[in-house]
């Protein structure tokens, strides 16, 4: 086996092991998350009912702004972007899409798996954020997404409360910057393929 050759089967082991443990941790977070959800109290519970709101918009350059006026506590959902919002009690919410910080995104070594939204209520009545997916419910792309959550310059992943075939769905305490990221699991016969030739 020539240096270069090992030297590549280097990388790859330890870009299996980083990707192996990201997804260990993201799995034992899910499970702590899952058993966290039976406590939740009445109102945050997913409502069967959704009240599909068409936004007001004011365009600022090339800014356009989303409002909606929730007037009690439940589900709402946005009839242009998609975005639902459980709220606890009345509330306004201003959002908008803004552009993903690709040095942010490197730090994380995960993709982008959808827009990114800038997302305010002044009277704090959001509690829980359902982003919208195009993923195939039968397809193994559903574990592979998490959310982002980004605040000043940094961004944390965080594994989602429940996937549906139409939302990832997130409990929230505060509200900012949230998107949809993917996590890179490389298949294992890809990298049993490559160590096969050395």
């Amino acid at each position: 086996m020539s240096k270069c050759q090992f030297d590549t089967m280097c990388t790859t082991m330890d870009t299996l092991n980083l990707h192996l443990t990201n997804l260990t941790l993201l799995t034992e977070h899910r499970q702590k998350t899952l058993n966290l959800s039976t406590a939740l109290l009445p109102h945050q519970r997913t409502l069967a009912v959704v009240t599909k709101l068409t936004p007001e918009m004011s365009t600022e350059f090339t800014d356009t702004l989303c409002r909606l006026q929730c007037s009690h506590a439940g589900l709402f959902q946005c009839i242009l972007t998609g975005l639902v919002f459980l709220m606890k009690r009345e509330g306004e919410v201003l959002y908008r899409t803004v552009q993903w910080d690709e040095n942010l995104l490197h730090s994380t070594g995960q993709p982008p798996a959808g827009p990114l939204f800038s997302i305010e209520c002044l009277q704090g009545s959001v509690c829980q954020l359902h982003l919208p997916h195009c993923e195939i419910l039968s397809g193994e792309g559903l574990d592979s997404l998490s959310v982002a959550h980004v605040t000043g310059d940094s961004v944390e992943v965080l594994p989602p409360l429940r996937v549906t075939d139409t939302h990832v769905v997130v409990n929230i305490t505060d509200l900012s910057v949230w998107g949809l990221v993917r996590v890179f699991i490389p298949f294992l016969s890809n990298h049993s393929a490559i160590l096969s030739q050395f």
